[in-house]
């Protein structure tokens, strides 16, 4: 049923929509103008060819379909339809609109996905009245500005945390014992745990259940027989992808047999070494001690490994060090889940708002359509 006072349209005759155009880097000229290609602002120029303000959406690539607000003169890279025309509808509810379509099913570029405007100008659309389209934007722009207050905190408190390593780990390293790997960890290799748990090694949170991964996971093929077991505590080392560093496992379960797996043999506080393990320093310095070239790249020699010497604070300054890079993960964890409440809230918003199901008078207040 459509919303009272909505207009039935083509998405043709709601907006104007045009190809930008190419700017390879040579012919850049250092300014302040942004260029907008596939994936938002790319890089500036000293030209613009489409005015504020303005918007730009997708048509390649990773950011296929996706909407992008500019409100200041800028460039369109050929990577993007960009609107020319708004047909007197709000330019800012004219970005939140096209965001929120779903564009896949208008893909004219077969593998690789394109986006053109003659094969979207025919969806059928539903448009508010111009007074709505404007509480519309002005309600979803304040969720906009709670997301990114909260994106700054996050950023703030993350320059905090490398503060923190930097500080309480790299200017201590001098100064504490070290020992050879090979008398703080065991390697271990406990196979034919087939009824255990099936984990992921991840440089951003570990080692964590499969089950826990977002997207399409691929299955092991054939039997896991060959997979070796990991214990809560356990660390495990990448052969190749060890630029994240040594990642720790708060599960018990079994994990790829490319990965080579550490297990404590003298008392240390796992949580300080969870942290080390991950630092800069430990990468850049105790790490790269390990690193061998091969044929098809680089890789770590695990002889090698075992043994750098790594630093063995007294356990005291461990459990302190550790107690304070716990409280300032534990505050951007805290921080990251309340910025992406306010997204998926933002989403449901939407989806209400862009399709009458809830109306906004002109004070901004929600109430529920008819």
């Amino acid at each position: 049923m459509l919303p009272s006072g909505w207009t039935d349209m083509k998405l043709g005759n709601f907006v104007a929509l045009q190809r930008g155009y190419d700017l390879i880097s040579q012919d850049r000229i250092v300014g302040n103008i942004p260029v907008i290609g596939c994936g938002g602002i790319n890089g500036y120029h000293s030209e613009a060819n489409a005015k504020s303000p303005g918007v730009a959406l997708g048509r390649s690539g990773a950011g296929y379909g996706t909407a992008f607000y500019c409100p200041v003169d800028f460039w369109a890279h050929n990577t993007v339809l960009f609107v020319t025309d708004f047909k007197g509808n709000h330019p800012k509810f004219v970005y939140y609109f096209l965001d929120a379509l779903d564009f896949s099913n208008y893909n004219s570029g077969g593998a690789q996905p394109s986006l053109n405007r003659n094969y979207i100008y025919p969806i059928d659309v539903v448009i508010p009245p111009i007074q709505e389209q404007i509480a519309i934007a002005n309600l979803l722009s304040t969720w906009d500005r709670c997301i990114e207050k909260s994106e700054r905190i996050i950023l703030s408190n993350e320059r905090k945390y490398f503060w923190l390593i930097h500080n309480l780990i790299n200017n201590s390293c001098g100064d504490w014992e070290h020992l050879p790997i090979h008398e703080m960890f065991n390697t271990v290799s406990e196979k034919k745990n087939g009824n255990e748990e099936l984990l992921s090694v991840t440089q951003e949170h570990g080692v964590i259940p499969r089950t826990m991964l977002m997207g399409r996971v691929m299955s092991p093929a054939g039997s896991t027989d060959a997979y070796k077991l990991i214990r809560k505590g356990d660390f495990a080392v990448s052969l190749r992808s060890f630029q994240g560093g040594i990642e720790y496992s708060q599960y018990q379960g079994i994990i790829s047999p490319a990965y080579t797996v550490l297990r404590t043999k003298i008392k240390i506080h796992n949580a300080f070494y969870k942290y080390f393990f991950k630092s800069a320093i430990f990468i850049q310095k105790y790490l790269s001690i390990a690193v061998i070239g091969i044929r098809d790249g680089r890789q770590i020699s695990i002889p090698d490994l075992m043994c750098v010497k790594l630093p063995y604070p007294p356990m005291d300054e461990q459990k302190r060090i550790a107690k304070t890079l716990n409280t300032a993960c534990q505050e951007i964890d805290l921080l990251k889940k309340q910025a992406e409440a306010y997204r998926r809230q933002k989403r449901g918003l939407m989806q209400k708002l862009l399709t009458g199901q809830w109306r906004v008078k002109v004070d901004e207040k929600v109430e529920h359509g008819e």
